[in-house]
């Protein structure tokens, strides 16, 4: 999930995919931080994510089970697998995908955390 904030008016639009991964949501991170004033990117990932329970690969086998003749487009998806389970991991190389991007704005400013879904804690990864 991605929180974009603009601190002018205390607002936030919430953009939450599955993985929580920006590089599935990119579009729609760059079209409202380009129409919005947006001052703040926040990540969130959570405990027990849905994407640290596969792998690319066997989500790929999976769809390409039930789905043939479309293998370079399948080769193509990516559904945003959390590898090993490491969510710090994952929040980190989110914040970094964010800051290497050419279509998100330098001046952004770029927080990434980790929610712990059964007791509420939020750690904070990058900052």
């Amino acid at each position: 999930m991605s929180i974009c904030q603009s601190n002018a008016n205390a607002e936030a639009s919430i953009i939450r995919n599955v993985a929580g991964r920006p590089k599935l949501s990119l579009t729609d991170i760059v079209t409202i931080t380009e129409l919005a004033p947006i001052t703040d990117i926040m990540l969130l990932h959570h405990s027990d994510c849905g994407a640290t329970h596969f792998t690319e690969e066997s989500l790929k086998k999976q769809v390409r089970a039930r789905v043939s003749g479309h293998d370079e487009e399948l080769e193509a998806m990516y559904f945003g697998e959390i590898v090993g389970g490491d969510l710090e991991r994952s929040v980190r190389e989110d914040v970094e995908y964010l800051r290497t991007s050419p279509f998100v704005k330098k001046e952004l400013k770029l927080h990434g955390y980790v929610i712990d879904i059964i007791t509420g804690e939020l750690k904070t990864v990058v900052e």
